[in-house]
């Protein structure tokens, strides 16, 4: 499928990742290098390209992390601080566009 290109710049460093998961509310991404000697409690710059749509910027601070078992990385979760309506409108036709279909009605269909 396609992927979600995020890229992170920080005080003296700059990746580019690839999400695992969105939300209005942050972004999980898959770090192989796990941030390794970065102050992870400042602020990064997070630009954001979706799947058809233009690229949008916003501010973030890690919230999570967890370590992969089965890789050498880190799954890190982000969480926006500063999300415009434009970045909220794209992360949510984003995520509509990728939900299962379901029937409202119940029955079979005809």
């Amino acid at each position: 499928g396609e992927r979600i290109e995020v890229r992170v710049e920080g005080v003296d460093f700059q990746e580019l990742l690839y999400a695992q998961d969105i939300s209005e509310g942050g972004i999980g991404v898959i770090v192989p290098s796990g941030f390794k000697g970065r102050d992870l409690s400042e602020a990064v710059e997070v630009l954001i390209k979706l799947p058809n749509h233009a690229p949008f910027q916003t501010t973030a601070r890690v919230r999570h992390l967890s370590s992969k078992s089965n890789q050498n990385a880190s799954l890190f979760g982000l969480q926006f601080e500063d999300l415009s309506e434009d970045g909220k409108n794209k992360i949510g036709a984003y995520v509509r566009a990728r939900m299962p279909r379901v029937r409202i009605g119940g029955g079979p269909s005809r």
